[in-house]
């Protein structure tokens, strides 16, 4: 009851701080691209063509299914669904702190820091980043049925929540990862081909007929580890709050992995999580290190990386300090300092990114409201800092099907 108050008042502070944005960037993709080759007849190219690298099914339908009803008029209802997966993924974390044996209060602890996870504030102010939310809280939920007795409901929730990710976004990649790294310190071979199995056939089935049309452009290899190194240290230093720490903590962690190898089949959650937080770099490295290593450290990533992270870390402060009392208040510090870091990094990253989507909007605006918009015989590009897809005859589309009300300040 304490952390199910907690995510809800956190839920609500987060819609609230966020209740001004607009629709921003990639979501025009799904407004605009998806909805025609849609009316075209395209309907698989609407449906399976990824975003980027990414399938992202599900969040097409689910944005769709809310345009359908809302169009442009309100962006709450965007914003309402990704709060609520928020929700969804803060309880699954707490339910799997519980389960990796981390303590009641700790967990409540590790639950209230990603309730307000501002090194991840984008995915909770971008309606867009729903996939990437969902893919995680299905991941979640994925790891607490593999931490269960195997019974054959539990081999078909998991099967299913496989499944159900990867047609969510590319983060359900790593998050598979995980779950095959916790089951096979567990040796449980046979469980692993029915939890992931029927995932991987799809997203193969996936890559083939539609996947490989949109692969990265350049790949470069030489790029990776470093890609890899920066993304990890920025979830330590950034989920923790201490600045320059990145180093040291990936150190305690790996010695605390060392301790908890000779029973990794106890350990196998936790072990997995720490596997699934380097594979998701690892993995978003072949396509995005191009842009640099910095990239890694991107808050989008850092809300999969950070959620987890937090338990391996918890776990390794209670491994490395065998005095309770000493633990006890380097846990209560550390809380209170992260808590606090990330709680303040939410309206941090809110200015700037309001700011921006509001100058956004109101470029688009204006353009929709230009008398001359359907007589222009040259189209236009009414943000091409944030939507260089979003033309002018995307816009007098939308305000004559009356999707798109002109007089929204």
């Amino acid at each position: 009851m304490i952390v199910l108050a907690i995510t809800i008042a956190s839920c609500t502070y987060i819609f609230w701080r966020f209740r001004t944005a607009w629709f921003f960037g990639d979501e025009w993709s799904y407004i605009v691209d998806r909805r025609a080759a849609w009316s075209e007849g395209r309907y698989g190219d609407a449906l399976f063509l990824p975003h980027n690298e990414h399938w992202t099914t599900l969040p097409i339908i689910a944005f769709s299914a809310l345009f359908k009803v809302f169009a442009l008029k309100t962006y709450l209802p965007y914003l309402g669904l990704l709060v609520a997966l928020h929700g969804v993924t803060v309880m699954a974390l707490h339910s799997l702190l519980r389960r990796i044996g981390v303590g009641r209060v700790a967990s409540i602890a590790g639950a209230s820091l990603f309730a307000l996870f501002g090194a991840g504030a984008e995915n909770l102010s971008w309606a867009f980043q729903i996939g990437f939310v969902g893919s995680i809280a299905l991941g979640l939920l994925h790891l607490i049925v593999v931490d269960r007795p195997e019974t054959l409901r539990s081999l078909l929730t998991g099967s299913l929540l496989g499944l159900v990710n990867v047609m969510t976004s590319g983060l359900a990649i790593p998050m598979l990862i995980a779950v095959v790294a916790a089951l096979a310190f567990q040796r449980r071979y046979r469980a692993m081909a029915i939890h992931v199995g029927p995932a991987a056939v799809a997203y193969i089935t996936w890559y083939v007929t539609y996947g490989h049309k949109r692969t990265p452009s350049t790949i470069k290899p030489e790029f990776w580890a470093s890609y890899v190194e920066r993304g990890v240290f920025a979830t330590l230093e950034e989920t923790t709050h201490l600045r320059q720490g990145g180093a040291v903590l990936a150190v305690l962690l790996l010695i605390a992995a060392v301790r908890w190898w000779p029973n990794r089949a106890e350990s196998s959650v936790a072990l997995g999580l720490l596997v699934g937080m380097v594979s998701m770099f690892a993995v978003f490295a072949i396509g995005r290190s191009s842009f640099g290593a910095d990239q890694a450290a991107s808050s989008r990533y850092l809300y999969g990386s950070g959620a987890l992270a937090i338990g391996p870390l918890i776990l390794m402060t209670c491994t490395l300090i065998r005095d309770q009392r000493l633990r006890k208040w380097m846990l209560s510090g550390a809380f209170a300092l992260a808590i606090a870091g990330n709680a303040s990094a939410i309206n941090l990253f809110a200015i700037g990114r309001l700011d921006a989507v509001h100058a956004s909007k109101a470029r688009i605006l204006a353009t929709a409201r230009r008398p001359d918009l359907g007589q222009l015989t040259t189209d236009i590009v009414p943000d091409p800092d944030f939507t260089p897809g979003l033309r002018g005859s995307h816009l007098r589309d939308l305000v004559s099907s009356g999707l798109l009300p002109v007089g929204q300040k």
